[in-house]
């Protein structure tokens, strides 16, 4: 279960990521 939400809690750091780097 921790697993899970490290995966989901990456996941979503490098969306936020892909999307601070579109903006610029």
């Amino acid at each position: 279960m921790l697993s899970q939400i490290n995966d989901l809690v990456y996941f979503l750091f490098e969306n936020e990521t892909i999307l601070a780097v579109q903006t610029v």
